[in-house]
């Protein structure tokens, strides 16, 4: 999933909205097929990146995986109690991976664009900081731009 084009194109709306949905889909059941990993196998088929200057960068590391590895079961499925699957995925340092979860991360923000007319991004700035995003358009890119409540009322 990390090799295709995360582009999504649309010639109209509706056509638009029916990949946003079914891009979503797609990483939703490759995530419901990781929970059904378990942890030694994610490790045996991803292994953990050798980084172990976490602590310096306050960044993942190898010890940082370890110290999260301790809370599920290896030998259960990663979704046998909780859909930890994403929870997992979050924590574990490998560049496949990390790079699944945050295309993931773009899918539900495509999705949340949609439900409520903004990206993730900017909700959390918005909700958080009280910064709050506007699309402009430069040489015919949109562009998000992010202005202070007191500048926009």
């Amino acid at each position: 999933m990390n090799v295709r084009n995360k582009k999504i194109n649309a010639e109209s709306e509706a056509d638009y909205i029916k990949a946003v949905w079914d891009n979503f889909q797609l990483y939703e059941m490759a995530l419901s097929v990781i929970g059904m990993l378990t942890p030694k196998e994610v490790i045996e088929t991803f292994p953990i990146y050798k980084r172990y200057d976490g602590h310096k960068y306050e960044t993942k590391d190898y010890f940082s995986v370890q110290n999260s590895l301790a809370a599920y079961d290896l030998n259960q499925p990663i979704n046998a109690v909780d859909d930890k699957a994403f929870e997992f995925l979050w924590d574990y340092d490998n560049d496949d991976l990390v790079e699944f979860a945050v295309d993931f991360m773009g899918a539900m923000s495509h999705i949340n664009r949609l439900e409520k007319g903004k990206d993730l991004f900017s909700q959390f700035l918005e909700e958080t900081q009280g910064i709050k995003s506007r699309m402009i358009e430069i040489n015919g890119i949109e562009v998000i731009t992010f202005d202070n409540d007191e500048e926009l009322d």
